[in-house]
């Protein structure tokens, strides 16, 4: 089965990455969160300038893809998104620490 992601799809998927890695305490992202770090201007090429609606529809087409879930916690007012993949990266032992990185961003 082939996957095809378009670049923003790839973006927003490497921000969930990249964030759960790197600031664990503030993941799983909000739709608010995920498009700030979408259109971070550091450590990103090429840099994007996506709106909430243009990460909204990414989102929902990735969790069509099933890599993305959206999660609410007890108390949240607002969803907030995480990958699928293989789990926690952190804790994984099938990738690497330059695998996890490259998945990043």
């Amino acid at each position: 089965m082939t996957l095809t992601l378009d670049p923003v799809e790839v973006r927003v998927l490497g921000c969930l990455v990249e964030k759960e890695l790197t600031t664990p305490d503030g993941y799983p992202l909000s739709l608010a969160a995920l498009t700030a770090a979408c259109n971070q201007r550091s450590s990103r090429e090429p840099v994007m300038n996506l709106d909430e609606a243009t990460v909204l529809d990414k989102v929902n087409a990735l969790i069509e893809k099933h890599l993305v879930s959206e999660r609410s916690g007890a108390g949240s007012r607002v969803a907030k998104f995480v990958h699928r993949l293989t789990g926690h990266l952190r804790e994984a032992e099938d990738f690497s620490q330059p695998q996890r990185a490259a998945l990043g961003p």
